[in-house]
């Protein structure tokens, strides 16, 4: 086998269990509404790293590498939402970016029998993720033999 043809095997089973994880959504979980309680992330946090994100962008650090930083950040939160008339709260990792607040509102998905289970990475987070590994594979298609 070439290396092409092992990434292409690698890519299309990520593939097959990122649209595994998208069925699994669709059918057996349900999006609610949450409203964001409190996070983690706090304003001189925030100010900094808009700051250095600023200063940093584009800057070289010597070796031909530039120096720009992953732009996003996880941040904990507490968001509170409600189902079948019965409120409820979780901790959640939310992805944002890096100097920004996280939105007031977002879009959940827990599981109907057990409302307590929950994410915020649906389906459509999972579909960009396809994406990327489709371009990833088109890249090991076109290597040369």
């Amino acid at each position: 086998m070439t290396i092409g043809q092992i990434g292409m095997l690698a890519s299309a089973v990520v593939a097959l269990c990122i649209i595994g994880r998208i069925v699994f959504l669709c059918l057996f979980r349900t999006q609610v509404v949450g409203q964001l309680i409190r996070h983690d992330y706090d304003d001189a946090e925030r100010q900094y790293e808009r700051l250095s994100m600023q200063l940093t962008l584009g800057q070289s650090s010597g070796w031909g590498e530039p120096t720009d930083q992953i732009p996003v950040r996880t941040v904990c939160t507490k968001v509170g939402y409600s189902w079948n008339g019965k409120d409820y709260r979780r901790d959640v990792n939310v992805t944002v970016v890096k100097g920004w607040e996280p939105k007031s509102s977002l879009k959940l998905w827990i599981d109907p029998k057990n409302p307590n289970d929950v994410t915020v990475n649906g389906p459509s987070y999972w579909f960009c993720w396809l994406f990327f590994v489709s371009i990833f594979a088109l890249g090991f298609y076109h290597l040369p033999v």
